[in-house]
């Protein structure tokens, strides 16, 4: 079953119920990317790799513990008023 990601926009145009039930779905979503991952970094190594070789790609997958202490700040942060000002001053900037 293929795992679908909304874009930016399509999650800008969701209403509140179906944003509230992705965010129920993101950690079962996150997981199934990483094994995915890490099924696909195992592909063409040994049909039986060790479970340090299932960990390794695992880690590989999911990237490092600051990573996943910078995704779960951004989580918790509420979201900006000022969204629509902020973006077009980095889009000026990047111009």
């Amino acid at each position: 079953m293929p795992i679908v990601i909304p874009t930016a926009g399509e999650i800008q145009r969701m209403n509140q119920g179906t944003r509230a039930a992705l965010a129920k779905r993101l950690p079962a979503t996150r997981k199934e990317v990483a094994d995915s991952l890490a099924a696909l970094a195992l592909r063409g190594l040994d049909p039986f790799p060790s479970r340090r070789e299932v960990r390794i790609a695992k880690q590989r997958a999911t990237g490092s513990a600051e990573a996943d202490q910078a995704r779960a700040l951004l989580d918790a942060m509420p979201a900006d008023p000022d969204v629509e000002w902020h973006r077009t001053l980095l889009q000026t900037a990047l111009q």
